[in-house]
């Protein structure tokens, strides 16, 4: 049997490491689709809440919430949330460029060069890093 790997259902099961955000999609699907979420006699009832609540919490939900924070305009709501990642992981890269994007937005420049050059000691040729330096000059 041929493996289905493109279009939306085919982007929604690459893994995580691919950058792919499978729980909101995840969420969409059993509440859009159906109109409403799976049965009372479905065991995912009482463990799918639960599953949210862990993902938020996690490295990648925190990002991913200060993701949309910062993509909305929320600033401080988006600073501490990375701030919660680094207090956990303080070498997280995504994090830490995010972290640097607010101070630039919010005018700390200094101190999203001092972490720039930190991650760039940290992550020698990352790609990920280039653009942000290159908007300090």
């Amino acid at each position: 049997m041929a493996k289905r790997t493109g279009g939306v259902v085919g982007s929604l099961c690459e893994p995580r490491a691919r950058g792919m955000l499978f729980l909101p999609a995840l969420m969409a699907v059993v509440i859009g689709w159906g109109g409403t979420a799976a049965s009372a006699e479905d065991p995912l009832d009482a463990s799918l809440p639960s599953a949210v609540a862990e993902e938020e919490e996690s490295l990648y939900g925190l990002n991913l919430r200060g993701y949309w924070s910062l993509n909305s305009g929320h600033l401080e709501e988006a600073e501490a949330l990375f701030n919660q990642v680094l207090v956990r992981q303080p070498t997280d890269l995504p994090a830490n460029l995010n972290l640097a994007l607010v101070e630039m937005r919010t005018n700390r420049l200094s101190q999203a060069r001092a972490r720039l050059a930190r991650m760039r000691q940290l992550y020698p040729g990352d790609p990920r890093i280039t653009p942000f330096l290159e908007n300090l000059r």
